[in-house]
């Protein structure tokens, strides 16, 4: 269970990703071309920075809910399956 959530919010930081450099692209390319903005790059450090605080996410919401449940006796926790 707690692959699959991280596995999710990776996904969902590559979308993120994926959207904010075509995002980047296209607003780069519109405002180099009125002579706005300097040319400025995207850094790879910070987008694998941004992976990991996404995967980091993932693997924290997987984990509480593990933790609480494990605290639980089963009877208790039995009541919350149905």
């Amino acid at each position: 269970m707690k692959v699959t959530r991280m596995v999710v919010t990776l996904l969902g930081g590559l979308l993120g990703s994926a959207a904010g450099f075509g995002f980047y692209i296209a607003t780069g390319y519109v405002m180099n071309q009125g002579g706005y903005l300097a040319d400025f790059g995207v850094n790879y450090g910070t987008a694998a920075l941004g992976l990991g605080i996404s995967a980091g996410v993932g693997l924290i919401s997987a984990l509480l809910p593990a933790l609480r449940a494990s605290r639980m006796s089963i009877a208790e926790a039995l009541r919350y399956v149905g």
